[in-house]
């Protein structure tokens, strides 16, 4: 090998050990947050939840599912393969961390309420982050809970559409459409 390429090398293995640590951390985070008596002094710490929100926004650049004029940084580019790859579930358990951190604490909710359209972007399906939809409304609900001005951001959104119809039709055999009155109507396929 030359130089260059035992160079590069080792750059990939270092960000390998650098995001194997970050899922690690993150999951240590994710389990001491569902435990109220770590979770009350986590959400003291203001740090932690704006890094998980900027980690997601990152995450959300670089995955191509937004695109920000606010992306500083690039992560590092890891090959995923699904269940094996060290990133599995990755957006899923931060998007966890920020629901946990929000959980009745209104100074969380406060710092994230110019970020509710990241956090309601991660509402589709993604095989690299299983549950994620999940995680996702667990997030909305305790950042919207007894807080006006979050449900009011929520309220002036604009409904665009049904996205990933193509999906939905072939993973779960159904249709979604916007009826007259605006809302969301689902038709299951009898052969599914």
């Amino acid at each position: 090998k030359t130089v260059e390429e035992e160079r590069i090398t080792e750059t990939k293995r270092s960000d390998i050990v650098t995001l194997e640590i970050l899922m690690a951390i993150l999951n240590i985070l994710c389990q001491c947050s569902s435990e109220i008596i770590y979770l009350k002094e986590m959400q003291k710490e203001n740090e932690l939840i704006k890094s998980s929100i900027d980690l997601l926004r990152q995450l959300s650049v670089s995955d191509g599912s937004i695109s920000s004029a606010r992306h500083r940084t690039q992560l590092p580019q890891v090959e995923v393969d699904q269940h094996t790859s060290i990133v599995f579930g990755l957006k899923r358990d931060i998007v966890r961390l920020i629901g946990n951190l929000c959980f009745k604490y209104k100074p969380n909710q406060d710092l994230i309420s110019d970020d509710i359209p990241l956090l309601l972007n991660q509402c589709s399906i993604d095989h690299n982050n299983p549950y994620i939809t999940q995680w996702t409304v667990w997030a909305i609900r305790n950042v919207c809970e007894d807080n006006p001005a979050n449900q009011a951001v929520i309220s002036q959104l604009e409904q665009r559409g049904v996205v990933n119809m193509d999906e939905l039709n072939r993973e779960f055999g159904c249709e979604v459409e916007i009826g007259e009155d605006g809302k969301l109507k689902v038709k299951r396929h009898i052969n599914h």
